[in-house]
């Protein structure tokens, strides 16, 4: 006998589902989605390409220097198609993610 209650959908249940999901939409104006659009931000690996500069500004990073050092890489390795430029997107984020890292080294030097 499982001590579980059972989670089958009730009316009651989903008529109180559907009173919740209206108060729970999340924000409604640009100004409250533009306050939340950086809440679930750690390291930026996963933000979308138009929040780039928010997220480097968020991360302590200059945007400016990030994109001339992108320049500066596809001007020295060509154009090439979408999976080139994603790896050179990759390799122009190495140093703010290595400036990101090493203070965490170097406070914990026993966890490496």
């Amino acid at each position: 006998m499982s001590l579980r209650k059972s989670t089958r959908l009730t009316p009651r249940r989903v008529d109180a589902a559907r009173h919740n999901s209206q108060r729970s939409t999340g924000p409604r104006s640009e100004a409250g989605k533009e306050r939340m659009k950086m809440n679930a931000l750690k390291h930026g690996c996963d933000a979308a390409p138009e929040n780039e500069a928010a997220v480097l500004r968020v991360l302590g990073e200059d945007h400016e220097r990030y994109a001339a050092l992108k320049r500066e890489l596809a001007t020295a390795y060509g154009p090439g198609d979408a999976l080139w430029d994603r790896q050179l997107e990759d390799l122009a984020a190495l140093p703010a993610g290595t400036a990101q890292i090493a203070p965490i080294q170097t406070a914990n030097p026993s966890r490496m």
